[in-house]
C-alpha cells in the first residue's frame, strides 16, 4: 500500500463513507551517506531514481494505522478475537480448525494467513496436513532479516532527510519521520537490520539509545545529545514473537517462489504473507 496510492479507494468497499485522506510523496531530496569519517551528499539523480523505482507515499495528517482502523477494524471489531495466538491450522476436513495457545479452538470456512515469513519459518504454527517440501523451499528462499526500529525526539532538527551508514553486513539508516508533514516536532527514525542489528540488541533499550546518541554526535558535532528530549519508542521486530524479522524484499526473490507462497491450501487457507511486503509494528506518529 505504501507505493500504490491508487489502490486505497479500491480497498474501501463503501467509498462514499471513507475519509478523504491526503497523501504526500515520500520523495527524499536532502540525503547523505556516512562512511565512518564524513558525510557525502547523495545526488538529485540518485534520489529521483530511487523514488521512481520504489515510490512511497504517506498520510499527511494521519497514518496507515488510522486508515486500516477506521475503514476496516472498526467495522468488524465485534468479530475480532483478541489475545488469541494461533498454534495450529487443520485444513484436512470440510472446515478449517484453528487451535489457540490457550487451548480453545474455532472452526471456520476459510483462513487468510498474514503471519510473517519469520513466523512461518519458526514453525510456531503447525499445519495439518504438513506443508509441502515445495512450500518450505519457497519460504527458505526468502530473506527476512533481523532488525529493530528506534524513534527519538529532539528539540532541534540537526539532521537531513536521511543518512545511510556504511556497514559491513546489513542496513543502518536514520531519517526524518516528520518530512513534509505539518509538524513542529523533530522526530528521528533509526532503522537497523541484518548482522548490524546484533551489535545493539544485547543491550537494554535505554543503553541502545545512548549508543545511538554517541554515534550521532560524531556525525553531527555533538548536536544529538544536547538536543535529545529523553523521549523514545523502541521496537525489536527480530525478537517480537509475531514478526521474528523485518520485511520481505520481493524484487530480490525469484517469481516462482512468490507464486508458490501465494497458492492456497485446499482452496481454504489463503497465504498473503508475500503480498504484505512491509510489516511495521511501531505506529506512524500523527502530527
Amino acid at each position: 500500500m505504501h507505493n500504490l496510492p491508487e489502490i486505497l479507494p479500491k480497498l474501501v468497499s463503501d467509498s462514499g463513507s471513507a475519509k478523504n485522506y491526503q497523501l504526500i510523496p515520500y520523495h527524499l531530496t536532502n540525503t547523505f551517506r556516512w562512511n565512518g569519517k564524513k558525510l557525502k551528499k547523495v545526488t538529485k539523480f540518485e534520489n529521483d531514481l530511487r523514488f521512481n523505482f520504489m515510490p512511497e507515499y504517506k498520510f499527511k495528517n494521519s497514518s496507515w494505522y488510522d486508515f486500516v482502523d477506521e475503514n476496516f477494524a472498526q467495522k468488524v471489531e465485534k468479530n475480532i478475537l483478541y489475545n488469541k495466538e494461533v498454534k495450529s491450522i487443520n485444513y484436512q476436513g470440510n472446515d478449517v480448525n484453528l487451535t489457540f495457545s490457550d487451548g480453545s479452538s474455532v472452526d471456520v470456512d476459510k483462513v487468510l494467513i498474514t503471519a510473517s515469513i519469520g513466523v512461518l519459518k519458526s514453525s510456531n504454527i503447525e499445519f495439518i496436513p504438513e506443508l509441502s517440501t515445495k512450500l518450505y523451499d519457497a519460504m527458505n528462499s526468502i530473506q527476512f532479516k533481523y532488525g529493530f526500529k528506534l524513534i527519538m525526539k529532539f528539540s532541534s532538527k540537526f539532521f537531513p532527510d536521511a543518512v545511510d551508514f556504511k556497514v559491513n553486513n546489513g542496513e543502518k539508516v536514520i531519517y526524518d519521520m516528520g518530512l513534509k508533514k505539518p509538524s513542529n516536532q523533530n522526530l528521528l527514525g533509526v532503522l537497523i537490520r541484518g548482522e548490524e542489528a546484533y551489535k545493539y540488541t544485547d543491550k537494554k533499550p535505554k543503553d541502545i539509545v545512548n549508543q545511538i546518541l554517541e554515534e550521532l554526535d560524531v556525525v553531527f558535532d555533538g548536536n544529538a545529545t544536547t538536543s535529545y528530549l529523553n523521549e523514545f519508542e523502541y521496537e525489536n521486530w527480530g525478537d517480537h514473537q509475531f514478526t521474528l524479522g523485518t520485511w520481505v524484499e520481493s524484487f530480490r526473490t525469484r517469481s516462482k517462489y512468490l507464486r508458490t507462497l501465494n497458492e492456497t491450501l485446499s482452496g481454504k487457507v489463503i497465504n498473503s504473507v508475500i503480498k504484505l511486503l512491509y510489516i511495521e509494528i511501531c505506529r506512524d506518529y500523527v502530527y
